[in-house]
């Protein structure tokens, strides 16, 4: 959804993922350019290669929750970038940083946990204006009655993105 989203305000897209699956559906919601990370041997080079002069990026959105990521994601951006955490890690993970490259390169970090009424109003004007459907991220249905084991698949990071439970089947 952030590459759909940052496609619709103007962004050039490079989108980091680890599955077949999910280079397709990067593509077909508008990412410039896919790092996957199972087919280059360092993310953080794959990404500053494919940006201006080999900078890096303007801002780097962390969405996945792992410790890695979020180290990558401070390496992937820019001087003066900013690095939105949008994904919580478990409680009690640590994670090392390059004090200096925060300090002297003056990078942004941010964790996004909650909304505000005005990010709401502006992710209902994109559903408004059909620039996000919210269909397109139902990658399964079950019935409430499979609720445990669907929880259990999603533990595994099955590469589900939302999986629709309809109560009374």
């Amino acid at each position: 959804m952030f590459v759909q989203v940052a496609k619709a305000i103007g962004c050039n897209v490079i989108a980091v993922v680890k599955r077949d699956s999910q280079v397709t559906l990067a593509r077909k919601k508008g990412a410039y350019e896919v790092v996957q990370i199972t087919k280059v041997k360092d993310p953080v080079e794959a990404v500053r290669e494919l940006s201006p002069e080999r900078r890096g990026a303007d801002v780097a959105i962390e969405a996945v929750g792992r410790p890695e990521a979020w180290e990558w994601a401070v390496q992937m951006v820019r001087k003066g970038g900013t690095v939105n955490f949008f994904g919580g890690c478990a409680a009690g993970t640590k994670v090392q940083l390059d004090t200096n490259r925060l300090h002297y390169s003056e990078i942004t970090l941010k964790a996004t946990f909650h909304h505000t009424p005005e990010t709401v109003r502006r992710a209902f004007g994109l559903i408004a204006e059909k620039k996000v459907c919210g269909n397109d991220y139902i990658t399964g249905e079950a019935p409430l009655s499979r609720l445990q084991e669907v929880l259990r698949h999603m533990l595994n990071r099955n590469g589900d993105i939302k999986t629709a439970i309809i109560p009374g089947h």
